[in-house]
């Protein structure tokens, strides 16, 4: 299973892959758009959506919020990646969204902007698991350099 850091449950081996950046999304009418790119210090008051609570983006998200001086909005958790996706083009506020969702979900969007966050990098590590007694095991060890392989060869075409 994919999933992201930290992961902590004895029974379970846990091998890192890749980093994967969070960027900025917000709606093509927000005035980060012409900005072209977004700091920290642009992020402060800002209204932020997430996930709901007991997600990893969730608690990064309100971390980076803390920090900054953004406004989580816990009022509009979102269920799912796609949930929030839908609020942030609707304007409700913007989010922050992983490379592969955005690469796989909105680069066509005409809803929605991405941005770089400039100052910082906020970004998640990702990991394979598994049982650690599992049959899977080998199968995995030997999948976990193509993944790696794979990302890093997207990640230059992005």
């Amino acid at each position: 299973m994919l999933t992201p850091l930290p992961v902590q449950h004895k029974e379970l081996e846990v091998h890192p892959l890749f980093k994967e950046r969070l960027h900025i999304v917000c709606a093509p009418d927000h005035r980060f758009v012409s900005l072209g790119h977004v700091s920290l210090n642009d992020l402060q008051g800002e209204k932020v959506l997430t996930l709901k609570a007991g997600h990893h983006l969730h608690d990064q998200v309100r971390e980076l919020c803390g920090q900054v001086g953004a406004e989580l909005l816990y009022d509009y958790e979102g269920t799912s990646l796609d949930t929030l996706r839908h609020m942030v083009g609707m304007g409700v506020g913007i989010s922050f969204f992983p490379e592969l969702y955005i690469r796989s979900e909105i680069r066509a969007d005409q809803d929605l902007r991405v941005l770089e966050l400039t100052g910082a990098e906020v970004a998640r590590e990702m990991c394979m698991v598994w049982r650690a007694k599992s049959y899977v095991r080998s199968l995995g060890l030997s999948l976990l350099p193509l993944i790696q392989q794979v990302f890093a060869h997207q990640r230059s075409a992005y």
